[in-house]
């Protein structure tokens, strides 16, 4: 037979530590002092002082202030005033106490943090907390969560009009911050849910790149370029050398690990914290990228990245500025050669590996895998990532020589 335990009771308040222990909880609660003084914990924290009182047989409550102004002794005697001037007649109905205002900046923080106790990845949790701390807060931060609309969320994301990613980030923080109110049990119903229509369509406009379409001896020019260049270090120049050849966000290339190159199943297997997506990426490597690689281990560099930095860079490894700087040095700003961005390495691949989709017969979906998109379909992201390698291998190999092809043309 199983004993039920005996339920604790609440340490009784008498100090002013008791009361720092308390933490907010889910919900708002009350803690007695005696003789009908109460502590009042909402759930951001904020610790105010409350008298119960009857007048006419109706119960009410008296808010003297906040903990962090009042302290207990001091809230002992505010209420045994109050009680000298409830017998004495006076009239307290303009005293009483107001609701605490919960605001949107307050509901933020708990997004946030909820976020992070999920294992959001860093970069997530920077990025929501920018847009927040640049965009929502300045805007409706100090309103209640209660008394946002629609209409101010439809207000707020058109200032945004012209700037897509942001804008689309931002309306993901909106629903975030107000479904976290709903759990809460602060509002019902989110007003930044279905606004889609009531939005500017945005076109989001393509990272500047040299077509391989209609600029072959441009991107030619680059390539050659990309494996001359002889204004940085070793690494640096290696880092640009494998630029056209692997296909990665410039952020995921700077910070690759040795510990992430298979040499022996030429691949490199990034984890899911560096990506954008929850899954590590699996990297083809063609057999240009793996020999530059090869070529820089060479070198022999007592670093855990591939890309080290001799400048005591916070990272440990060099920055992606460091390489579209390399870009523009050698004229490609727009106005000496065509403008070429790191990014924009992506977009030459996906349009050239298009071109020789129908010759090799390559599919859609091996092609997208390459770029680590994230797959909308739910059945199929399930197996995605460990899926297609084979085809994706050739993908990268056939991309590659066809860069080597128009290099030597």
């Amino acid at each position: 037979m199983t004993i039920a335990k005996e339920k604790t009771a609440p340490k009784k308040i008498t100090k002013d530590e008791h009361i720092e222990d308390l933490k907010a909880e889910d919900k708002e609660y009350k803690r007695s002092i005696g003789d009908g003084l109460y502590l009042r914990v909402d759930i951001n924290g904020k610790k105010t002082w409350q008298s119960r009182y009857t007048i006419d047989k109706k119960r009410k409550w008296f808010c003297h202030g906040s903990f962090d102004n009042i302290k207990i002794d001091d809230a002992k005697i505010k209420n045994l005033e109050l009680k000298k001037k409830i017998a004495s007649g006076e009239d307290l109905e303009v005293k009483t106490e107001k609701p605490v205002k919960i605001t949107v900046a307050d509901m933020a923080r708990e997004y946030i943090l909820f976020q992070e106790s999920n294992n959001r990845t860093p970069d997530f949790i920077k990025k929501m907390t920018n847009v927040i701390n640049n965009h929502i807060i300045p805007q409706i931060g100090s309103r209640s969560v209660k008394s946002v609309k629609r209409k101010d969320c439809i207000e707020l994301l058109w200032l945004l009009a012209d700037k897509g990613a942001t804008r689309k980030k931002t309306l993901s923080a909106l629903k975030g911050i107000f479904r976290t109110a709903i759990y809460k049990d602060l509002i019902e119903h989110s007003p930044a849910n279905e606004l889609s229509d009531a939005l500017p369509k945005y076109q989001a406009k393509p990272m500047s790149h040299i077509s391989p379409l209609h600029n072959k001896k441009q991107l030619k020019a680059l390539l050659i370029d990309l494996d001359s260049y002889d204004k940085g270090t070793t690494v640096i120049k290696h880092a640009l050398m494998l630029l056209p050849y692997i296909v990665l966000r410039p952020k995921e290339i700077v910070s690759l690990k040795w510990d992430q190159y298979d040499a022996d199943k030429s691949r490199i297997i990034i984890p899911a914290e560096v990506m954008k997506m929850r899954k590590d990426h699996i990297v083809c490597l063609s057999k240009q990228a793996k020999q530059i690689l090869e070529n820089l281990r060479a070198e022999s560099y007592d670093s855990e990245y591939i890309f080290p930095s001799f400048y005591r860079d916070r990272t440990g490894h060099i920055s992606y500025e460091s390489l579209g700087k390399a870009i523009r040095l050698m004229g490609y700003n727009g106005i000496d050669k065509p403008k070429q961005t790191l990014h924009g390495f992506r977009h030459i691949y996906s349009t050239a590996i298009h071109e020789l989709q129908e010759q090799h017969h390559f599919s859609e979906l091996a092609i997208e895998l390459v770029l680590a998109h994230s797959d909308k379909n739910r059945s199929r992201a399930s197996y995605n990532f460990a899926d297609k390698l084979g085809e994706r291998a050739k993908i990268m190999q056939v991309y590659a020589d066809w860069i080597d092809n128009l290099k030597n043309s």
